[in-house]
């Protein structure tokens, strides 16, 4: 049974299968040589961060989504890219890829990107709501925890325009995060919506499975151990802290992740 191959929470089981664990693998050592290819671009100031895999989510999002490609060559849009060594992990094994980002400060950087690692990436500054690409001109479509951000009528556009481009049976591949202490941005109300309108438009590939599991993958799980995998450090016990912790204020959320994968109807 796949561990990735699903429309579900991340789980904490998944990072110890033989499954995302040979991914991960080999996606840790290409970013490796991407980082080293391009230096020059992660400056102290730059938006970016070069180290894409650290974060909780991001190990298991970047997995998820390459196993779930399902063909070995063809078109992929990277849509609300940033500017990360996935696209080019895709390049690098046959994949026609292009980006897609607002950012006008990306331009530099993939332009060097491509330059220094020889990897035909293309990348376009444009919304996802309005893409320039032709109707049916794509296999597959990525887009990780980029949706759960946009104000639901801009998802829906958004979502449209994935439709468009796609060619029939195509593949929209996305991930988000979902709020357990309902004190962040997306909030099991917001994601029903999501997924609503992912069903009005494409099919699910895979059974929708959206039971919370035991095990399921939450950043609390990080919090002993591997805190560095969070986007929050731990506070320190002071006055300040604590008089913040009981009014209610933390820098610390409990999030999970879900994966889905669903395709344009043939």
């Amino acid at each position: 049974m796949s561990h990735l191959k699903r429309n579900g929470y991340a789980t904490s089981a998944d990072l110890h299968s033989v499954e995302l664990c040979e991914i991960l693998s080999r996606m840790e050592n290409f970013q490796l040589e991407f980082l080293a290819a391009t230096a020059t671009i992660w400056s102290p100031t730059f938006a970016f961060t070069g180290d894409a895999l650290y974060q909780w989510s991001r190990q298991w999002e970047y997995p998820y989504a390459y196993a779930n490609i399902d063909v070995s060559h063809g078109r992929v849009l990277d849509a609300g890219s940033g500017f990360t060594f996935f696209p080019f992990f895709l390049a690098q094994r046959g994949f026609q890829v292009v980006c897609c980002d607002t950012m006008a400060i990306l331009d530099e950087p993939f332009r060097q990107a491509q330059q220094n690692t020889q990897l035909p990436i293309k990348f376009e500054r444009a919304s996802i709501t309005h893409l320039t690409q032709p109707d049916n001109s794509f296999d597959v479509v990525c887009c990780v925890s980029v949706l759960e951000h946009m104000p639901p009528a801009e998802r829906r556009r958004a979502l449209r325009e994935f439709a468009r481009i796609l060619h029939p049976g195509g593949r929209l591949i996305t991930t988000c995060d979902i709020s357990l202490g309902r004190d962040t941005d997306i909030q099991i109300e917001d994601f029903a919506s999501l997924l609503g309108d992912l069903c009005a438009i494409f099919e699910p590939v895979y059974p929708l499975e959206m039971r919370r599991p035991p095990d399921l993958l939450t950043t609390e799980y990080f919090q002993d151990g591997a805190s560095w995998r969070l986007p929050w450090r731990p506070q320190r016990a002071n006055l300040r802290n604590l008089l913040r912790r009981r009014a209610g204020h933390t820098e610390f959320h409990a999030l999970a992740v879900v994966g889905l994968t669903f395709a344009k109807p043939r």
